[in-house]
C-alpha cells in the first residue's frame, strides 16, 4: 500500500523531475510538460464555444497568452487530486478513468440525470486571466454535493470555488498602457448574457506547457 503522494514522487523520480506535493504534479521546466492530471469538466453548445474561441484569438492577438479553442473550452467540476493515504494506486491511466468514470455515472444518476444549466454573463479581468462569469443552478450545486460524499470515500476531489469558464491566461502581467487599454476593449465588448445547458459532466486529462493548455476527453459523453 502506498499513498498517491508517495507514487506521484515515484513518477517522478522516475523522469528525474521535481515533485510538488501540493498540486500533486511533477513540474518541469522550459518547454517541457509542467502540468497533467484529470478533470470532470462541462461542455458547452457548439455556437457558445466558437463565439468564446473568437474571444480567445483575438485575446492572444494583443498579448502573449494561452489560447482557448474548442477542443480545451469547459467549466472545472473537480480536479482529481487522488486517492486517500493508504489506498492501493492504479499503475495505468485506464484504472484510474475507470475508477473517475464509476463515480462519475453514479452522481449523474443521484441528481437524475439532469442537464445542468449555468448562466453565463460578462467577461472579467484580473492581472493574470480573463474569464466569463458563470451563474449555476440548483443542479451544479447538487453535483458538487454529491462529488463532496465521494471525497469521504476513496477517491479525493477539490471541487470548483464557482461556475465560470477561463477564457485566457496570461504569459506575463502586462504593463504596457496602450496593450492594456486594447485588451478591456476586447473585454468590454464580450458577453453572452444567457442560460446554457451543459451535458453530462465528462472525464478530461489537460496538459499545461508554457503559453499551451491542451484537453484530451476520455470519457463518455
Amino acid at each position: 500500500m502506498k499513498s498517491y503522494p508517495d507514487y506521484l514522487k515515484e513518477l517522478c523520480k522516475k523522469y528525474k523531475e521535481d515533485f510538488h506535493p501540493k498540486k500533486f504534479v511533477c513540474k518541469i521546466e522550459r518547454d517541457k510538460l509542467i502540468d497533467s492530471r484529470f478533470n470532470i469538466v462541462l461542455k458547452y453548445p457548439l455556437d457558445i464555444v466558437e463565439k468564446i474561441a473568437d474571444f480567445s484569438e483575438k485575446l492572444s492577438s494583443i498579448i502573449p497568452a494561452t489560447k482557448y479553442t474548442e477542443k480545451n473550452i469547459h467549466t472545472t467540476v473537480s480536479v482529481f487530486r487522488g486517492y486517500e493515504i493508504n489506498s492501493e494506486i492504479p499503475e495505468e491511466d485506464d484504472e484510474i478513468v475507470s475508477r473517475l468514470q464509476e463515480a462519475v455515472n453514479k452522481i449523474y444518476q443521484k441528481i437524475n440525470k439532469k442537464k445542468i444549466k449555468i448562466y453565463l454573463g460578462k467577461m472579467l479581468i484580473n492581472s493574470k486571466s480573463t474569464i466569463l462569469a458563470g451563474y449555476p443552478d440548483d443542479t451544479f450545486r447538487k453535483l458538487l454535493y454529491n462529488l463532496d460524499q465521494v471525497n469521504n470515500n476513496y477517491l479525493r476531489f477539490r471541487l470548483a470555488w464557482g461556475a465560470h469558464i477561463t477564457t485566457g491566461r496570461f504569459n506575463k502581467e502586462e504593463e504596457d498602457p496602450v496593450i492594456l487599454y486594447e485588451i478591456h476593449r476586447l473585454v468590454d465588448r464580450f458577453n453572452i448574457n444567457k442560460e446554457v445547458s451543459t451535458e453530462k459532466p465528462v472525464i478530461t486529462k489537460f496538459k499545461a506547457y508554457p503559453g499551451i493548455y491542451e484537453v484530451e476527453e476520455i470519457s463518455d459523453s
